[in-house]
């Protein structure tokens, strides 16, 4: 599985600051660009750069805007913002966020004027603000592609601040309805001041997969995006690209096989010996039916990549095929270790096993059968009373 994209909000959340620190994660700024002027809207530009009040630990990204000259009326529809989303330079799963995101804020912003969303119109400068934002983090998190977006709780100051009507109380009642309906959590802060905007809420809510994080997990990359001087002052948004920590390791194996229809069964016998001396991982036969009815044995072996040219040469001497089928795979294994444990019948070689819920050990089959001899006992009594000992013991 890819890494995770774990969004840390304790200090403020905005648009520009999830672009910000999805650009600081290594979002691509050209294709970020691209996007942004492809879309028909003028007067603004944008601005990153490093955070000089973090000593250029944190990445800060600004949308500047013009005075905006108006043609028409000084508002805009919903659906005429989506329709600017649809046209933009952007990847369709790109578009599928923008879009998820800008309805979550829109359906939000309807709610509050007590509305439908196909009434609610936007001020311009208000609409093509958001559509800014929200396009610009769609783009970053489409680029960025994690396999799951956490964000486990988000975090809201107190007091009041301007409303249309006079002041309202924080959280406003936009934030409030997109957090009601998207059921995110939420924890007041004893800050007096506004932490969550609008649009950066709507834009994680949408992104949001998972509110879990991992019980434990590394760290590939951390990113930082600030927050502007005014209105969000010295807030700072964290994310983390993170990778679950499982409990058990994974790579890559190549899996060889082929069928064969005219070799011995001492032939192969010799040729999985000789495969296995050479570093082959496994090697097994399958009995399968061929052409024309033929009964014949499909070889499978399993090794690791730098191995495949050494064992082909194998398999191409030792046995009849003119051919080998070859697949690369994933491979999830358990961490392990070989040990020795002292037993009431004596020391015993174990094979210990790290899993998230303890630890497993299994009795190594050699040295079970080496006090099989010993003590003149049946395998399976001999290996069931090792299991038990061996299990009891804190290893």
């Amino acid at each position: 599985m890819g890494a995770s994209l774990y969004f840390e909000c304790y200090s403020g959340v905005s648009g520009e600051m999830i672009t910000a620190a999805l650009l600081d994660l290594g979002a691509d700024i050209d294709v970020l660009h691209q996007a942004l002027k492809s879309m028909p809207i003028d007067g603004f530009q944008t601005h990153i750069s490093r955070g000089a009040k973090t000593d250029g630990m944190a990445c800060n990204f600004c949308v500047e805007w013009e005075e905006i000259r108006l043609t028409e009326a000084a508002a805009i529809g919903s659906d005429d913002l989506l329709a600017i989303i649809q046209h933009a330079a952007t990847t369709s799963r790109a578009k599928e966020y923008a879009i998820r995101m800008f309805t979550i804020l829109a359906t939000a912003e309807a709610k509050v004027r007590g509305i439908g969303l196909k009434e609610l119109r936007f001020p311009t400068s208000k609409g093509y603000s958001a559509l800014v934002e929200i396009v610009a983090a769609a783009v970053c998190l489409d680029n960025l592609a994690p396999a799951e977006v956490i964000v486990p709780a988000l975090y809201e100051g107190i007091g009041l601040v301007p409303g249309t009507n006079g002041p309202v109380p924080i959280p406003r009642p936009v934030v409030a309805s997109i957090l009601t309906d998207q059921q995110m959590v939420l924890h007041i802060t004893k800050k007096e001041a506004e932490l969550l905007s609008p649009t950066g809420t709507a834009i994680l809510a949408a992104a949001r997969t998972s509110s879990k994080l991992p019980d434990q997990f590394t760290i590939r990359e951390i990113g930082m995006g600030m927050g502007k001087e005014t209105g969000l002052e010295g807030t700072m948004l964290r994310a983390m690209l993170i990778q679950e920590e499982d409990g058990w390791e994974k790579d890559g194996i190549v899996k060889l096989e082929s069928n064969i229809d005219d070799s011995t069964g001492e032939a192969l016998g010799y040729v999985m010996e000789r495969l296995f001396e050479a570093g082959a991982r496994d090697v097994h036969y399958m009995p399968v039916f061929m052409k024309k009815n033929r009964p014949a044995y499909q070889i499978n072996v399993v090794c690791t990549p730098d191995k495949v040219a050494e064992l082909e040469q194998i398999i191409f001497e030792e046995t009849t095929t003119i051919g080998i089928r070859r697949q690369r795979m994933d491979r999830s294994f358990l961490r392990r270790s070989l040990i020795k444990i002292n037993t009431s019948l004596g020391e015993v070689q174990v094979k210990r096993c790290k899993l998230k819920s303890g630890v497993r050990l299994y009795p190594e089959y050699d040295s079970v059968a080496a006090l099989c001899k010993l003590h003149q006992m049946p395998f399976q009594d001999v290996y069931q009373l090792v299991t038990r000992e061996c299990n009891g013991v804190n290893c």
